[in-house]
């Protein structure tokens, strides 16, 4: 379809300048037969209609290279360049012209050129198109003025395309900086975030180690103190944040959270804090999951290895303590005497840096 539109197109044009070009002989006939018929009313209000379609020629023309560029700046653009190549190819040959229009997908091209005091519309096929040049030549002052409006308005309009097309480049140039400051803005703010939701009163993972200022270090968190006497503290972590500030670095670190999120899930994380002990043994600091049952599940110790559960029996005394969510009495471990060295078995589960 496009190529019959094509097709068209040329026809429509050579059949309005061949109709031109038997005007532009026929007034030459005239003229050659008697030289006063030069100023013949008749004959120029003939080259005026002439000079007027050409224009409504033009403009038409220049509405479908509109039309068919779709907006795009590059047929603006490659429209423009041709303008300005034949302008260029015709004053090499002719320093009178003044005016010239090369018209879209077309063998023809209007030139405005101004001889003496005359001036002259004129319309040519362009190089490589068969026939005689030029095809018209219309004196006409008239006719000039009024192709110069043309061209300087198709000239207007083809900056103010280049111009919205810069701005919107310049927009969108804009919106992209800004988005990509925004993005860097809110990963900064985001890495800053998390930097000091892992690293909150980072001292505090290596906190004095009696009961008084651990008391004061878990105000700055999300816990629950369940269980306080002069030796023994124990604390349930109610986030990450609190679990990474408060517990062992052998228990978890910063990059831990989806395994504290597989733990807690269904079972209850408590701290339990031995101060009988040295900070450097091991069981002085001791992670215990619970059941919703209220069982002790797992025991890890300070350096990550794991202990008994019975071991954690034997801190209460055995003592069944309900208000501590450590349900412990009534647990046997049948696989380890009290003497035992503690080895892995059914009971037990991985410590928080084995998963």
């Amino acid at each position: 379809m496009k190529h019959i539109q094509e097709s068209l197109e040329h026809y429509r044009d050579f059949k309005f300048f061949s109709l031109l070009e038997q005007n532009d002989k026929e007034r030459k006939k005239l003229f050659r037969k008697n030289p006063k018929k030069e100023e013949d009313e008749k004959l120029a209000a003939q080259a005026n209609r002439d000079v007027h379609e050409i224009i409504k020629k033009i403009t038409e023309n220049y509405k479908r290279m509109k039309s068919a560029g779709g907006g795009k700046i590059e047929v603006y653009k490659e429209f423009w360049d041709s303008q300005l190549k034949a302008k260029e190819a015709l004053l090499k040959k002719d320093p009178g012209v003044k005016l010239v229009y090369n018209m879209y997908d077309s063998d023809y091209l209007v030139v405005g050129t101004v001889e003496a005091e005359n001036a002259f519309v004129i319309v040519l096929k362009k190089d490589g198109a068969e026939g005689e040049n030029p095809i018209s030549k219309i004196s006409s002052k008239e006719g000039y003025e009024a192709f110069k409006n043309v061209t300087l308005g198709v000239q207007k309009d083809l900056q103010m395309a280049k111009d919205a097309y810069v701005k919107n480049v310049e927009n969108k140039k804009r919106e992209e900086e800004e988005r990509q400051r925004r993005e860097k803005l809110d990963g900064f703010l985001k890495e800053e975030k998390e930097e000091k939701k892992k690293n909150k009163i980072n001292e505090q993972r290596s906190f004095e180690f009696n009961i008084n200022s651990l008391i004061e270090t878990a105000k700055n968190f999300n816990v629950n103190i369940t269980h306080q006497t002069e030796n023994l503290l124990i604390l349930q972590p109610l986030d990450f944040e609190a679990a990474f500030n408060l517990g062992s670095d052998e228990w978890f670190d910063k990059y831990a959270e989806p395994y504290w999120k597989n733990y807690t899930q269904h079972n209850a994380c408590y701290f339990i804090y031995d101060f009988t002990k040295l900070p450097t043994n091991k069981e002085s600091m001791i992670m215990v999951l619970i059941t919703p049952e209220g069982d002790a599940k797992s025991c890890s110790f300070k350096d990550g290895s794991y202990g008994s559960i019975k071991y954690i029996s034997d801190l209460f005394g055995g003592t069944k303590n309900e208000n501590k969510g450590l349900n412990v009495d009534e647990y046997t471990d049948p696989e380890y005497d009290d003497d035992e060295e503690f080895k892995e078995g059914d009971n037990m589960l991985p410590g928080p840096n084995d998963l």
